[in-house]
């Protein structure tokens, strides 16, 4: 009997072990997804962190509306004409009338009259009116020519092209009108159409220096004080009827004028 409860305790010792040992060979295939199952979990938070990118993708557009507008870079563009509507200047230059003519009748005999050539210096102070585009010119003037003084007025419509940013030119039709000064005449006025051609650089905003070239035809009137009155057949001065030499009376001749000038004008 003690054989059998031996043999007995063997057996139940063998069955136990081999119990324990198929018991941990059924829990280690079920620890297998105890470690992958993590693994779905981790990925989990990907959506988490995309939203955060989503919600930072507006920066760029803010970023956008952050640049200056359109607008705010056109007033240099404003800044940068610097010829006001209104500009008033002074300018030194060079005037040359022609040589011209006019006949008279002086007791019944044609005289054919020279009037001479003249050239000198003028001072002028020009007031224009309008700025770049269509404008109006006043220029009071002052002439110094071959021993006549003549002041005037040269006033007209003008045209000025903003060409560069400093650059100004203009063109325009003016018409001077002098009154002639000089002690061997009663009296004398010069009457001229005129094309001036003008540019004008501004070195500073509003102070340009101006070049201008004048070219017009017209007459001039004249009336001498003590020229006697030839005659072109004899050479000798015609008479009135106390013996006295006639004066030459009032003549009109036609010439061409050519001016040129510098200056500066504000603004």
């Amino acid at each position: 009997m003690q054989i059998n409860k031996s043999i007995v305790i063997a057996v139940m010792l063998v069955f136990g072990l081999s119990g324990q040992s198929f018991a941990q060979a059924e829990a280690e295939p079920g620890a297998a997804p105890t470690e992958t199952a993590p693994a779905t979990p981790a990925a989990e938070p990907a959506p988490a962190e995309a939203a955060p990118q989503q919600a930072a993708s507006p920066a760029p557009e803010k970023a956008v509306e952050a640049t200056p507008p359109e607008p705010e870079a056109e007033r240099p563009e404003e800044e940068k004409d610097p010829m006001a509507g209104i500009g008033i200047g002074l300018k030194l230059g060079y005037l040359n009338y022609g040589k011209g003519s006019f006949e008279a009748t002086v007791s019944g005999t044609k005289i054919k009259t020279n009037i001479a050539s003249r050239d000198g210096l003028t001072v002028s102070i020009p007031i224009n009116l309008g700025g770049s585009g269509f404008g109006w010119l006043f220029e009071p003037y002052l002439g110094a020519t071959s021993q006549i003084k003549s002041i005037g007025l040269i006033t007209g419509p003008t045209i000025v092209f903003h060409l560069v940013d400093p650059l100004y030119l203009g063109v325009g039709i003016d018409l001077r009108v002098g009154w002639l000064l000089s002690s061997g005449i009663d009296m004398g006025a010069d009457l001229y159409g005129r094309i001036p051609i003008t540019a004008t650089y501004y070195v500073i905003p509003d102070l340009g220096i101006v070049a201008e070239l004048g070219i017009g035809y017209g007459a001039t009137g004249i009336k001498y004080k003590d020229m006697p009155a030839i005659d072109p057949t004899t050479g000798f001065p015609i008479l009135d009827s106390n013996g006295q030499p006639k004066k030459l009376p009032f003549g009109l001749g036609t010439s061409y004028q050519i001016d040129f000038s510098l200056g500066v004008r504000w603004p």
